[in-house]
């Protein structure tokens, strides 16, 4: 990239070293970088009163880098988890470090007019650093996010103000990765200013990179006041999911002055996403919130599990943990322990920053588990995963005891029938019935028949004065739809039209009766068409009659048809 200061010298790492244990991590505090196996020094940096920047992780486990800057001049630091080998770049205009896979590293480069490219470094040849040949569109600043699969993510600011997510990889491929808005507004007028500073990444059960972005929005004018985000990148799907932190608001007054920061992200070894969050209020002392602590993403809304303060954990290859928590002031740094056998093991004080390859490194189904609500569809489709379209129990097969039924639609628009029967066994069976998109998220079921087998009510569609039922029953493996005079009956309210169906026992006879009001300039006509099932489980048409209403006050449902509306069959949850 044109405007990138070019790093001196070859960087390069002996590539003969073993790999490294799995249980390797590293943590900074103000005079060191250690690198840790277990609870063993691997190697220890001093950083010679440098600051240092986020460190990174090769997604092999064998290097871990950062940027360290003192009073001469900036530098890039790698450290090997094999050996102890240490190495060190003068890069006075490098910004931001990431780690694309196992051997190299992109690095983002600054000059007087903000981003100016992006470098490569090759960590096991003795080559220069590189000119990524990515085509970016200008920008004014960049963030790069450590990857898996040889790509980096890359949020940047065009000179618009306009935010880009892009995947990179070292060849300058690149692709997008959704959209998400730079800045915002508050209920005054105020423009918060978006930065990105962090990203835990996994991987999912299809091998595709998962990144839990962690920013927030900045007041102008040096307030206090900041709020926190976390949203998830996928870029194998081009689009972001934001996640509701909004229960990490320190007081409920949404007027008052608060600040809330995600110290971290990380994946645990269930591939739950977790947060440390540092909540506090703006009273001029800066007092600690209630909601500080751990918190744990559950179906899109985030849960405090924890309130110790704390900069967060890492779950470590090995199957150990390595767990952060101040004890004293927040200020002065954590305590950093172990979690590997029956009693913890203390590694270190005064911890400013923690950091561990990736826990997993094969893909899992459980990492978008908990990303959006079963019911929200948008966010499903967005992640490209089934969603649960309603839920019932009944007794499907006869057998005397309840099952359930789950209704679930993919990503192609079919919709089929998770049964988990009483017994233990389970069956997943297509239903024979197209279902219309924006059908309401319910399922019913009840015996309406009188054969001691429920059926299954699905809606399959909507109309202006309610919603189409389909009606299935359970025989040999397979849902069909009953059969007989009764087809798509309508249930709901519009403006001239109520319907609904009603199940009745008359005589030790299951009944099935459907009612449709229909109003007039006067009065309303209510139909009344009764079903029952012959020998072989037809609903046959037995009665049909009509009744006339006068109509309520402006035209309105009068009182005697007001239950007319909805589903009205024993156990069947209200469908409005």
């Amino acid at each position: 990239m044109a405007g990138a200061v070019v790093l001196l010298g070859a960087f390069t790492h002996p590539s003969s070293a073993p790999r490294s244990d799995p249980g390797v991590y590293s943590y900074a505090t103000d005079d060191h970088v250690v690198v840790m196996r277990g609870d063993d020094v691997v190697t220890r940096w001093s950083t010679q009163g440098a600051a240092t920047g986020r460190m990174v992780w090769t997604d092999d486990g064998n290097h871990v880098a950062f940027l360290a800057e003192g009073d001469a001049a900036r530098e890039l630091v790698t450290l090997d988890a094999r050996s102890g080998a240490e190495r060190t770049l003068p890069c006075d205009t490098c910004a931001r470090v990431a780690a694309a896979g196992n051997d190299v590293l992109m690095v983002g480069t600054q000059d007087g007019d903000g981003f100016s490219g992006l470098l490569r470094l090759d960590l096991g040849r003795a080559t220069p650093p590189a000119d990524v040949p990515a085509d970016l569109p200008p920008l004014v600043d960049a963030a790069i996010f450590s990857g898996t699969n040889g790509e980096v993510l890359l949020q940047g600011v065009d000179r618009t103000g306009g935010e880009v997510h892009l995947r990179v990889r070292p060849d300058g491929t690149t692709s997008p990765v959704g959209t998400a808005t730079h800045a915002r507004r508050d209920r005054q007028g105020r423009t918060f200013l978006r930065e990105l500073v962090d990203a835990a990444v996994a991987v999912d059960h299809e091998g595709n990179t998962v990144y839990a972005v962690v920013g927030g929005f900045q007041a102008p004018q040096g307030s206090c006041e900041h709020a926190a985000e976390v949203f998830v990148a996928l870029p194998s799907r081009q689009s972001t999911v934001p996640t509701d932190l909004s229960g990490a608001t320190p007081v409920p007054d949404v007027d008052a002055a608060t600040s809330t920061t995600v110290l971290s992200a990380w994946w645990d070894h269930d591939d739950r996403l977790h947060a440390a969050v540092l909540a506090s209020v703006c009273d001029g002392e800066a007092s600690i919130g209630p909601t500080s602590g751990e918190w744990v993403l559950d179906h899109n809304r985030w849960t405090q599990v924890s309130t110790d303060l704390t900069l967060g954990s890492r779950s470590l290859r090995d199957g150990s943990e390595v767990v952060t928590r101040f004890t004293g002031d927040h200020w002065g740094g954590a305590d950093l322990v172990l979690e590997r056998g029956p009693e913890p093991t203390h590694i270190a004080d005064g911890v400013l920053s923690l950091a561990a390859p990736m826990p997993r490194r094969t893909g899992s189904d459980q990492v978008l588990e908990h990303l959006c609500d079963p019911r929200d569809a948008v966010c499903l489709a967005r992640v490209g995963r089934d969603y649960e379209a309603g839920s019932a129990t009944g007794d499907f097969d006869g057998d005397g005891a309840p099952d359930r039924a789950t209704v679930v639609r993919d990503q192609r628009g079919t919709t089929s029938v998770k049964l988990a029967f009483a017994g233990g066994r389970s069956e997943t069976v297509a239903l024979t019935a197209t279902v219309d998109q924006g059908v309401p998220h319910w399922a019913g079921a009840t015996d309406l028949t009188g054969d001691g087998r429920a059926e299954l009510l699905v809606p399959l569609g909507t109309k202006a004065n309610g919603v189409v039922l389909g009606l299935f029953r359970y025989a040999d493996g397979r849902l069909t739809e009953v059969q007989g005079d009764l087809t798509g009956p309508v249930v709901g309210a519009g403006a001239q039209e109520a319907s609904g169906i009603r199940c009745l026992e008359e005589d030790g006879r299951r009944l099935l009766r459907t009612r449709t009001a229909r109003t007039g300039s006067t009065e309303y006509v209510l139909r009344e068409v009764t079903y029952a099932a012959d020998e072989s489980g037809r609903l046959v048409r037995v009665t049909d009659e009509s009744f006339t209403f006068p109509t309520g006050a402006d035209g309105a449902l009068p009182p005697q048809l007001a239950d007319v509306p909805g589903v009205h069959c024993p156990g069947v949850p209200a469908l409005f």
